[in-house]
Formats: structure tokens, C-alpha cells, sequence
């Protein structure tokens, strides 16, 4: 059977946790788990689904799921508005019920989504609306769930049959709010790089774009021939290579002279002694013959960081505070004084950056709990920009380096 052709589809005003679409669809289907970049096959289409919403992907159809508990609420406008304003121009609404039976409240709430496509431009009477079950549901009420997700999953094969709204020119007052709050925000959007793990050996981590580089943890990294084999600085035990990020893998613009870059750890763990090297222009044909001098426990089972697809994120509310304090305030002034981080909370869960499960990413913003701060180069004390952030136990290992002195790296595991 030839392959089916692709169709992208934004999933708006999703759920959290195991509460959301990207769980509910592929278990009620009787697949394996799957998250923000989950596929699912449908007749005619393979189905791609994603969480965050930007122009520039170029995607035209949206799953809008509306809640009958918070019915047409802020997040939902919010994500309604952001996702007309980013050009899509297909809807299929999903209403979903709360545990208890109250068909009467499902229809208000219909009745609403339907108005509020209209004064996005869209016509709410013809745009396809689903309901049900609750998708927290998903693992419990398999009859139910399984005759709704096949349903969804029809649906979602047939939007690109629904006529496309114009495109939209202008906005009531009714949206000035939400507007100027997604004008506030939407500059601090950073694009970065999905990607996945692949387990290796240490023999292809250093075949890597023939000799010359790559993406990876553990392995064997690059060294130039006359380069000598790190030893740390601390214990002058000889060091090992930890982690390796090759600017050439992003799917997503890079600063000028960004290259390789190399750390290497001391394989003794109670030391924390490190080396952060910097390659302009890797090449295969000046790499360092022989074995890696230096070995720990991890890189004899390395991990090719695999580039797998492009996203837009944001950086965490509490983070944001800190380092825009000016756009916060402005955007509680908006928000009628509210809290600048909660509300910035809710904006990116109507963007659709909350709900993208990347912990493992080049580029982009850090992920963080504890709000650990944007490093500035020790040089020019320019903000670095963020190379990756890979898991690291309960943790996730963070590499920076300041766009103008790529040199100046920053090496931490943020909680």
C-alpha cells in the first residue's frame, strides 16, 4: 500500500497530564502511548498531531477541544484567537464532558464555541463539532472511548474537506485584550530543535558526518590532530567525552560561527571536574587518530541526538519574571493587574508551548523548576543562547554559549 499522504493538525486548548488528546486518541485507538508528536493512521491521511501553534509551520487545521467544566473561558478565546491570527483557517470542535451526565450544559457550551468561531471570521454553524467522553477516561471506559476516538479520528480525516474561513484582517474590540497579551508575549517565542535518542555504539557516534562531528552523549567526540586529550583540572585524571552538539544538526537558525561543541567530564563522579571545547570548522580530515584516551561509565553506551522536527518555545513563567521584568509588568497592567506569571502560564498553554513534552531540544528556551536563569558570557555579558538540554536523571543537563564568543560555554544540571 502506497504511503498515505500527511496532515498536520494543531490540537488547541488541549488537557494536561494524561488528561489530553495526544493520550486519549492514541489509547483509545489501542495504540501505544504517544505524546506531543504523536502519528496516528487514519483512512486517507496519516494524522500528525502538534501542540504548539506558529506560523511558520505552515499548518491550517486545528482540533479546538472545549471543556463542558470551564466552558468558553479565557484559554480557550486566547487559543481560538492565537491559532486565526497564526493562519488556520479549518476548525473541528471537540466538546468534552465532565464525569457527571449534563447534556444541557454540552449544548451551551456548544452553542458558545460556535459564536466564537463566528467572530473569528469562521463559520461556526458549518464547523464539524464533536462530543466525548472525558478523555481522563481513556484507560477505564474502553467501549466508549474506543466508538469516540475512531469518531475523532473520521472527523480528522475529513478536515480538509471543510470549507476554509478567509483569512483574518481584523479583530473586534471584544479581542483587544487578548490581543495585546499575545502581542506581549509572542517576541519571546524561540524556535528550536526536537530530538530523539538512538542508541549507539561509540564506534558510529565517531562516523558521525564522516569523522567530522555530530550529535551525541557518551561516545567518542571530536578532536583536532594536534589537539591534546583533555586531563582534568582538578584531579589530572584523564577526562572523557560527556557530551557533544553539532550546530549543524539544528533545524532552526544558529548564530554565525557556532560549530562543534565538546564536553568532557572527569570520569571520577565525585570530582565535577570539566572541559568545554569549542571547533569552529570540524573536519574529518584533521581529526585525531587512534581510540579515546578517556572512558567513564557512559561512553561505552552513547546516545545519537537525532534531529527529528522543529518547535517554538517559551521560557518558564518564573523565568520570564526575572529576566523581562518591563513585559511582565506590562503584562499584568493588561491583564488587569493579575499575576504577570500565572498569566503568562495561561498564554502559553494557549500557544500550545506548555503542552509540548521537550525536555530534549537544541535551541529554544530551558526548561527549569526552580527558575534557573539565562547565563550571560563572562566576556561581553550578552545572554547565551541554549545549545541543548538532554535528561539527565531527574534533571536535565544544559549547554549554553554566548552567540558572539561561541568559546564561552556554560555546563550545568538544572533541577
Amino acid at each position: 500500500m502506497p504511503p498515505r499522504p500527511r496532515l498536520d493538525v494543531y490540537v488547541l486548548n488541549n488537557g494536561e497530564d494524561e488528561h489530553d488528546i495526544f493520550y486519549a486518541l492514541p489509547v483509545g485507538l489501542g495504540m501505544p502511548r504517544q505524546f506531543a508528536r504523536g502519528v496516528v493512521t487514519a483512512e486517507r491521511h496519516e494524522i500528525h498531531l502538534h501542540s504548539d501553534v506558529h506560523r511558520s509551520h505552515g499548518y491550517r487545521h486545528a482540533l479546538l477541544v472545549a471543556d463542558e467544566a470551564r466552558g468558553v473561558d479565557d484559554d480557550l478565546r486566547l487559543a481560538a484567537l492565537h491559532a486565526r491570527r497564526e493562519g488556520v483557517d479549518r476548525f473541528l470542535v471537540l466538546v468534552l464532558p465532565s464525569l457527571r451526565d449534563s447534556r444541557g450544559r454540552l449544548d451551551e457550551v456548544e452553542r458558545r464555541v460556535r459564536a466564537l468561531l463566528h467572530e473569528l471570521g469562521v463559520d461556526g454553524d458549518a464547523t464539524p463539532v464533536l462530543r466525548g467522553p472525558p478523555t481522563r477516561s481513556a484507560g477505564r471506559d474502553k467501549g466508549r472511548t474506543q466508538a469516540t476516538m475512531r469518531e475523532l479520528l473520521a472527523a480528522l480525516d475529513d478536515l480538509p474537506a471543510v470549507t476554509p474561513a478567509p483569512t483574518l484582517t481584523a479583530l473586534s474590540a471584544e479581542f483587544a485584550i487578548e490581543a495585546d497579551m499575545l502581542d506581549l508575549v509572542y517576541p519571546l517565542l524561540l524556535p528550536a530543535t526536537l530530538i530523539d535518542e538512538v542508541r549507539a555504539t561509540p564506534a558510529e557516534t565517531r562516523a558521525l558526518r564522516g569523522g567530522g562531528g555530530g550529535s551525541f552523549e557518551g561516545g567518542e567526540p571530536y578532536l583536532d590532530q594536534d589537539e591534546a586529550w583533555p586531563h582534568c583540572p582538578e584531579c589530572d585524571r584523564v577526562m572523557a567525552g560527556r557530551l557533544q552538539i553539532d550546530s549543524r544538526d539544528a533545524l532552526h537558525p544558529v548564530p554565525a560561527g557556532h560549530g562543534l561543541f565538546v564536553v568532557f567530564t572527569c570520569p571520577e563522579l565525585s570530582c565535577g571536574g570539566e572541559v568545554l571545547r569549542h571547533h569552529p570548522s570540524p573536519d574529518p580530515q584533521r581529526r585525531r587518530r587512534g581510540e579515546a584516551e578517556g572512558r567513564g561509565d557512559f561512553t561505552a553506551r552513547p546516545t545519537i541526538l537525532r534531529p527529528s522536527g522543529r518547535c517554538w518555545l517559551l521560557p518558564e513563567p518564573e523565568v520570564f519574571v526575572d529576566e523581562h521584568p518591563d513585559t511582565a509588568a506590562r503584562l499584568g497592567e493588561v491583564a488587569y493587574n493579575d499575576d504577570a506569571a500565572a498569566v503568562f502560564h495561561r498564554i502559553a498553554r494557549a500557544i500550545g508551548v506548555s503542552g509540548l513534552i521537550v525536555c530534549q531540544h537544541l535551541g529554544g528556551h530551558h526548561l527549569t523548576t526552580v527558575g534557573t536563569v539565562t547565563p550571560r558570557c563572562e566576556l561581553c555579558e550578552s545572554p547565551c543562547v541554549l545549545l541543548a538540554q538532554t535528561d539527565y536523571a531527574d534533571d536535565q543537563r544544559c549547554l549554553w554559549a554566548c552567540p558572539r564568543h561561541p568559546e564561552r560555554m556554560v555546563h550545568r544540571i538544572v533541577p
